[in-house]
């Protein structure tokens, strides 16, 4: 069963039997979904684990995170147009 090492080794990685006795209560396939999910949000902690478990937040697609600001030919992109900021300073509505 490879659902032990679902996390890197790090200073808050659980200890592999606490994580690995959740496999008996949920199935070996819905802890290794629930450790792939906590690794995407980068807290592998046991109490995660378990709460993603609880909530059936495993079977939840984990939905892809906002791309970074772009470096466009040699300046940054600006996240918000100028007139959001214009309008806002002069008190109209954005």
């Amino acid at each position: 069963m490879g659902v032990g090492l679902c996390w890197p080794r790090s200073a808050n990685a659980p200890a592999p039997r606490r994580v690995l006795a959740l496999a008996e209560r949920y199935s070996a396939e819905r802890l290794e979904h629930a450790c792939e999910r906590a690794l995407a949000f980068d807290d592998a902690k046991y109490a995660t684990i378990k709460n993603i478990l609880a909530n059936d937040l495993d079977k939840v697609a984990v939905a892809p995170l906002a791309p970074a600001p772009t470096y466009h030919q040699g300046r940054f992109a600006f996240a918000r147009q100028a007139a959001e900021y214009a309008s806002a300073l002069l008190g109209g509505a954005p």
